[in-house]
């Protein structure tokens, strides 16, 4: 009797590691522009993917849906950071201003104050990103077409919102202390966002009760219980940017010091349980 139940528990167990490991095992996928000399990808809505590519004189926009690569050139503009999407709507920055794309036309916009705006995340009629203020400060912004509002967490020196979702809005700043912190801001309250162990957490997407982000040289996913740590095999270092259902797009510097896309796909917790339970079959079925 004692003999079976230590071999019900070491099953028990089995499954247990087995789940927890299976949680870290996603899947990646290197993603480039064809003829590219680097890509970024910096946002994703339902597998489409948006970000930036370099040509070798010219940085170019570009729109992925999993098959098709196309490019987004604004007229008049030599450079484009296609930065966020939400169905149809692409948002990004050039030199000189920020931009609202919707397929058809290029609707640009600065500050108030007339400085270049770089925006960074989109959710309806929402925009949020950060302008320069001097060499050691920046202060965020959201924008809902109308309305300018400045938002920057107390205490901080340097904010740079990076996605919004609904209400809430994420990103990271410096505060007095020169200390890296990722935020939550749902409108009216700040929530820190730190990764154990890490001094620099930036988080760049939010989806559901999922964050994914950057420390200082891995992306990070948090469920709100769970920190998973990011990092392409070989890679020097792995940039997490965009977060929808289960992929999770960005990009990581090669070996050959190149900036390459990247989808990670989460592995569903309903497969990973289901792998659990054959194991624990098969291996009763031999004792």
């Amino acid at each position: 009797m004692r003999k079976k139940c230590h071999l019900v528990h070491i099953r028990i167990c089995a499954l247990t590691v087995l789940i927890q490991t299976c949680a870290l095992a996603g899947t990646w996928q290197t993603i480039d522009m064809p003829g590219a000399k680097w890509t970024e990808a910096y946002g994703i809505d339902n597998g489409k993917i948006v970000g930036t590519y370099s040509d070798g004189s010219h940085l170019h926009g570009f729109i992925y849906d999993g098959t098709t690569w196309t490019t987004l050139d604004q007229p008049g503009v030599s450079d484009i950071y296609a930065t966020d999407i939400d169905g149809s709507i692409i948002v990004g920055y050039n030199s000189s201003s920020s931009f609202i794309y919707d397929g058809t036309t290029w609707n640009t916009f600065k500050t108030p104050d007339g400085l270049r705006p770089k925006t960074m995340g989109i959710s309806g009629s929402n925009v949020v990103g950060f302008h320069t203020i001097n060499l050691y400060y920046s202060s965020g912004f959201s924008y809902d077409g109308t309305t300018w509002t400045e938002i920057n967490p107390p205490g901080s020196i340097l904010t740079q919102p990076m996605s919004i979702s609904g209400n809430y809005i994420v990103g990271g700043y410096i505060d007095e202390q020169i200390l890296e912190r990722g935020f939550i801001y749902d409108g009216s309250n700040w929530f820190n966002v730190d990764m154990p162990g890490s001094d620099e957490t930036t988080v760049s997407d939010i989806d559901g009760n999922r964050l994914i982000g950057v420390t200082t040289h891995d992306g990070f996913l948090y469920d709100g219980k769970n920190w998973t740590t990011l990092h392409m095999n070989g890679a020097l270092y792995t940039i997490a940017m965009g977060i929808s259902g289960n992929q999770i797009t960005g990009y990581y510097q090669g070996t050959d010091y190149i900036s390459h896309s990247f989808i990670y796909t989460i592995p569903e917790p309903g497969t990973i349980l289901l792998l659990g339970l054959g194991a624990i079959i098969i291996r009763k079925r031999k004792i």
